[in-house]
């Protein structure tokens, strides 16, 4: 078997999780296993990785990038026209000197709504994709999420992709789309595939190492937001509750990810200011390799999932709940609809600053509340393993 794994973004989940656990269960099953990415992802630190742990074994093939990330109406039309003509290129050049036998998409929403228009940018060659930014389907499934007069056209896009013939299965987060397909096109049911986001967490030092390592105090309860930490992840809410003088004292704040320019700006606002003055505000910049997320997970108290405008799983949330860790969410979304289903979390709404002040001090002082969180957590995140969802992937790749 010959796989071409596309994927041109290295940030947040993308490289570091789908493409890599991918392709290392695609070498241990004997194929032959290339990666088309682009300059700006290859160069990043999580790519090395996975190229790293190819042991040389994994072909790379570079692509046009598409240009800067562009959002809203037609920007966002333009940018995944370009993108779509960046994978016709790039699978033209790798087909002319071998043509791969599957192509694996970690992420189709780079070129979702021009497959649906022009087909695939893979010729013939069957394909599998991941889709993760989809919630035109939401609220017909109970899920509080946002409305949008394009719903219905998004549906209609939506099931147009699945009837195309290269398409051999498309699996997604969302444990809610597959029911959706099956009640709205039963013939097409067969195509969609639920996978359990990646959760799990490596490493080998104690808590009370990774506490004492971030200078944690035993009294400090620590709130954790982790990841690509943009504005959507709602770190000036959690800012502005843990400033509160109505917040619990010793609630440290603790950021490990990128940042990006905006949330930097935020680290330098009032609330921020005063947290480091008082020592609860601790910032761990970049890509954390495992050991480093490891510790980052196990020094903390609760994990932060106030997320805004974010509608999608959280594998944050999936990491938490593989070493216990209660959570914050927020009560939209789907990561809402799971922690409220699944008991996982105190869902609110972090718009407003009093909420997520009850919710810490909550979590904080209440140690029954927060063993009730932490199994329930724990049983969630127990089908959320790295080699299961790899094993699904593969599975659909290498299926008739």
């Amino acid at each position: 078997m010959k796989l071409a794994i596309f994927e041109p973004s290295a940030s947040g989940h993308h490289m570091i999780l789908y493409v890599r656990h991918v392709a290392r269960e695609a070498l241990a099953r004997g194929w032959q296993v290339s990666l088309v990415t682009t300059p700006e992802a290859l160069r990043h630190p999580a790519t090395q990785i996975v190229l790293d742990e190819g042991q040389g074994r994994i072909q790379t093939w570079l692509m046009d990038g598409g240009g800067a990330d562009e959002k809203g109406g037609w920007r966002l039309l333009r940018q995944q026209w370009r993108r779509y003509q960046a994978f016709v290129d790039a699978y033209r050049k790798i087909a002319s000197a071998d043509r791969p036998d599957a192509i694996y998409l970690g992420h189709l929403d780079y070129v979702r709504k021009f497959m649906c228009l022009l087909g695939s940018p893979f010729a013939d060659v069957p394909f599998v994709c991941v889709l993760i930014g989809a919630w035109f389907h939401h609220r017909r499934m109970g899920i509080r999420s946002r409305r949008s007069c394009l719903d219905w056209f998004r549906c209609r896009e939506f099931m147009r992709l699945l009837r195309l013939p290269s398409l051999r299965r498309l699996l997604t987060i969302d444990e809610t789309l597959p029911e959706f397909v099956r009640q709205r096109c039963p013939a097409l049911g067969s195509k969609v595939r639920y996978v359990p986001d990646i959760g799990a967490l490596a490493g080998r030092c104690s808590r009370e190492e990774a506490r004492l390592a971030l200078g944690l105090k035993d009294d400090d309860c620590a709130i954790l937001v982790y990841g690509c930490i943009t504005e959507r992840k709602g770190v000036d809410c959690l800012l502005q509750a843990a400033a509160d003088p109505r917040c619990r004292p010793r609630a440290v704040v603790l950021l490990a990810g990128q940042t990006n320019s905006r949330v930097e700006a935020m680290l330098d606002g009032p609330a921020a200011r005063l947290l480091r003055d008082e020592g609860r505000l601790i910032v761990r910049r970049g890509l954390l390799a495992d050991e480093e997320e490891w510790e980052v997970f196990h020094a903390a108290d609760i994990a932060w999932l106030g997320y805004r405008g974010f509608y999608c799983m959280s594998g944050v949330m999936a990491q938490a709940g593989s070493i216990g860790l209660p959570v914050i969410a927020c009560s939209k979304g789907l990561s809402g609809w799971l922690c409220g289903k699944y008991r996982l979390a105190e869902v609110l709404d972090v718009r407003h600053p009093e909420q997520v002040v009850e919710a810490i001090n909550r979590l904080a002082e209440d140690k029954g509340r927060r063993q009730r969180h932490s199994l329930e957590t724990s049983l969630f995140a127990e089908r959320h393993s790295p080699r299961s969802f790899a094993n699904a992937v593969c599975n659909a790749i290498s299926a008739d």
